[in-house]
């Protein structure tokens, strides 16, 4: 499907995403290899779970509120353009220092639908594969699986091992899809 969004000047464009339909743009985000682009999300929507891969918080603030929001709510939401428009702002004030890193996941989803729309993890992708935090944690533990179920529970690693980082990344790309 195509956006009904109008074309912009190519001075207006900063990343490779914004010539693409906003899903064809997901896809492509999606798709990313986290090595290189290393910061990132996971957004939950109803039926799928997604990570999305960026070299800047600026280039994902972009996203979110280009290409998530048209996902979210579609070309003819009444409530697109105002959330649009404090997604830019969020993303000004970010630029600006105004928004410290552990507030941002939360001031975000305050523009999405909590039954509908979230996102639930946001960092770096070593931290991600590190198991650092909860979401991390019980990720890395569905990815090794039965691996770590002989180790001690005082031993367990929740680190990805260096050699099944590949596997990591396609585990990401098809995670909760």
């Amino acid at each position: 499907m195509q956006s009904k969004r109008k074309p912009r000047k190519a001075a207006d464009l900063t990343y490779d995403w914004q010539r693409l339909s906003p899903e064809d743009a997901a896809e492509t985000v999606n798709q990313r290899d986290p090595r290189r682009y290393s910061l990132g999300y996971c957004a939950r929507d109803v039926t799928t779970k997604l990570f999305f891969w960026f070299a800047s918080a600026d280039e994902m603030l972009a996203f979110i509120a280009e290409v998530d929001s048209h996902i979210y709510f579609g070309d003819d939401a009444e409530d697109l353009e105002p959330t649009r428009g404090e997604l830019r702002r969020i993303r000004a004030e970010w630029n600006a220092g105004k928004i410290a890193s552990n507030e941002l996941m939360n001031i975000i989803n305050e523009y999405f639908s909590p039954g509908y729309a979230t996102l639930e993890w946001m960092g770096q992708f070593a931290d991600l594969c590190a198991g650092q935090g909860e979401f991390a944690a019980d990720l890395v533990d569905v990815f090794l699986g039965d691996e770590s179920a002989d180790d001690e529970p005082s031993s367990k690693s929740r680190t990805v091992p260096e050699e099944k980082i590949p596997d990591f990344i396609e585990f990401l790309q098809e995670f909760g899809i």
